[in-house]
């Protein structure tokens, strides 16, 4: 009897120790995904500045759709945050990005994104944010990208990602990016 006593309670005291070991694994990813979370937040582009490009290459302008908010139920308002997305699909050539300008709905300039041209690595992608909160630029807004490129027929994928949520709707939907036939005028 004082047999089955023993083994009964090191079965308890074994399963405590799984039961804590679980515990303990269990907390270790919840704070890991939180920390992959945190790590994925937004950050500006990290882009290396560059001079101005005197190789003759050509500018050419992107104009890509954003909005700050959209009408629903109404005519309410509804929040988005915007993504513009900058993609080089050249594996070979950076492209430099001279301007990145923001409209608002009458076709102001609101901002300037860039205070100095940067270059943008061979397959790599930069991303602005335009925040929920900044509704500054109205419902049709939209970026014009100035970009060139060393190689002849270059070309860029640019786009924006709208997301938004309000009560228990949430909506999400892109625009991709035209280019120009024509440069844009100096502001």
């Amino acid at each position: 009897m004082q047999r089955k006593v023993e083994t009964v309670h090191v079965i308890g005291v074994i399963s405590g120790l799984v039961l804590l070991i679980l515990i303990i694994y269990l907390g270790k990813l919840i704070r890991s995904a939180e920390t992959i979370q945190d790590r994925l937040s937004y950050q500006q582009p990290q882009v290396a500045e560059v001079q101005a490009r005197s190789d003759g290459a050509i500018a050419n302008y992107t104009y890509v759709p954003v909005y700050s908010h959209i009408y629903a139920m109404g005519g309410k308002p509804f929040l988005l945050e915007a993504t513009l997305s900058i993609r080089n699909p050249d594996p070979l050539h950076a492209m430099e990005i001279s301007a990145i300008d923001l409209y608002d709905t009458t076709g102001k300039p609101v901002r300037s994104y860039l205070k100095s041209p940067v270059s943008l690595a061979p397959m790599a992608t930069a991303a602005y944010l335009v925040e929920r909160t900044d509704s500054q630029a109205g419902s049709g807004a939209n970026f014009v990208v100035q970009w060139s490129s060393p190689r002849s027929g270059a070309r860029a994928l640019m786009e924006s990602v709208m997301i938004g949520s309000q009560d228990d709707m949430y909506i999400s939907f892109s625009s991709r990016g035209i280019n120009l036939p024509y440069p844009m005028p100096e502001q």
